[in-house]
């Protein structure tokens, strides 16, 4: 077992920054923002069309027969012609509408599709900060799942060791039964528990492989811990600036801006209209009528339009739209506080963590090491027994894993803290 485990090559070694620039270039969450910064982009287009003419064109034939038998009249109803009697007629239009003044509805529809590209750049900015989060977390429960399967391996062939080592003992009549059956059930739990934790491992690897769209094998891939520097500049944590807090902000704008583009629908537009036409008929051939369009006529006007009743429904957008503002700045005071909180809860984690690092790698684990080597040389004087011997290796193995792990968190705290103050050292250098 110990010669499988040191010949034992990973194919791959991850490291937290690795996962965390594949996740950021791959993950489709934030691909799906980046496309909706695109069409928040297309919808301010959308609304500068407003102060263009519409100009459309149309073309009829017609058969139009007179069943009253009287003379035949040209009737002029607003800007269509309609001659009267038993013929084929046919007529081309084409129509321009061009609204002239809006007191500034139109630019406050505007200044709401530029707001909504502000909004979906932030949600962009917070969904990447949410990857990097999430990453953060995956990694570092992946991490611990690796190093656990990692020592447990190493403990396995120790108590394997141990139990035929107990086993020649209670042969030879130095041990009880007790004691043998114990060392069975241990040696027993921990293949369990070494075959749980492996499965364990390989949910963390795949969870990571949702972000990086990676396939990664328990068989060859391991994992690197996690480090961390100290932040050297003076960084302040401002949860007004944090990407999800600034959405909200930039929602609430938007809503501003829709209730004063309402308020402002209910002013007059002035509107111009054009209509020029083609028109000619034939009383028997419908092929001669379509090529006779000499008739011409045009109409131009200005005109003044305010809805004066609609039902109340602009009241009620209005109001709505206030109820949604509120809404928000509820949403913003909540977003703001747990941005904050998640912070204020990182910095103590990194206080309380920092003080049980340092002990478990001045202390802990230098103390242990020299009791090992200490008693190393016992054993090979035989001043110490074998059983005592393995079972000081597999404390030894349980103190490392314990100070990786304490390790793991404190630069999990550490790392955390930076992202969350786009400070950590990927981030800053302008990875996406």
């Amino acid at each position: 077992m110990l010669a499988f485990l040191e010949s034992t090559v990973y194919g791959q070694i991850l490291t937290f920054d690795t996962v965390l620039t594949q996740a950021l270039a791959k993950t489709y969450p934030i691909k799906l923002a980046e496309k909706e910064v695109d069409i928040r982009k297309r919808d301010v287009w959308i609304s500068r069309s407003e102060y263009l003419p519409q100009i459309q064109g149309r073309y009829n034939i017609e058969y139009q027969g007179d069943l009253s038998g009287g003379p035949s009249l040209v009737t002029a109803i607003g800007n269509s012609t309609i001659p009267a009697g038993t013929r084929f007629q046919n007529g081309a239009n084409l129509t321009a509408n061009w609204t002239l003044f809006t007191f500034g509805a139109r630019g406050q529809k505007i200044k709401q599709a530029k707001l909504g590209v502000s909004v979906a750049a932030k949600a962009e900015k917070a969904t990447a900060k949410e990857i990097q989060l999430g990453v953060l977390e995956d990694y570092t429960r992946a991490l611990n799942r690796y190093q656990q399967w990692e020592i447990q391996q190493q403990k396995l062939p120790l108590l394997e060791t141990l139990f035929n080592l107990n086993e020649k003992l209670y042969q030879a009549g130095r041990v009880s039964k007790t004691v043998l059956a114990d060392a069975a059930i241990e040696w027993a739990e921990h293949q369990r528990d070494e075959a749980t934790i492996k499965e364990q491992y390989l949910d963390a690897l795949t969870k990571l492989s949702q972000y990086t769209l990676e396939n990664y094998k328990v068989s060859d891939t391991s994992l690197s811990p996690l480090t961390s520097a100290v932040i050297t500049n003076d960084v302040e944590f401002n949860a007004d600036a944090f990407p999800s807090v600034q959405k909200v902000a930039f929602e609430i704008d938007q809503k501003n801006a829709e209730i004063t583009q309402r308020r402002l629908e209910r002013l007059p537009s002035v509107q111009s209209y054009t209509y020029y036409n083609f028109f000619g008929f034939d009383p028997n051939n419908p092929t001669r009528a379509i090529r006779n369009l000499d008739n011409r006529s045009i109409t131009t006007g200005v005109f003044l339009q305010m809805p004066l009743f609609t039902g109340f429904k602009t009241h009620n957008e209005i109001e709505k739209a206030k109820l949604e503002k509120e809404k928000l700045q509820l949403e913003y005071e909540r977003t703001k506080m747990m941005a904050q909180n998640d912070y204020d809860k990182t910095q103590l984690s990194i206080d309380k963590l920092q003080q049980a690092n340092e002990l478990q790698e001045t202390v802990v684990l230098h103390s242990s090491k020299e009791k090992l080597a200490m008693n190393d040389k016992l054993r090979a004087v035989e001043w110490i027994d074998e059983v005592t011997h393995l079972k000081d290796k597999i404390a030894d193995l349980n103190r490392q894993l314990e100070a990786k792990q304490t390790s793991t968190s404190f630069h999990e705290a550490r790392i955390r803290q930076q992202l969350l103050l786009d400070a950590y050292p990927l981030i800053a250098e302008g990875t996406p």
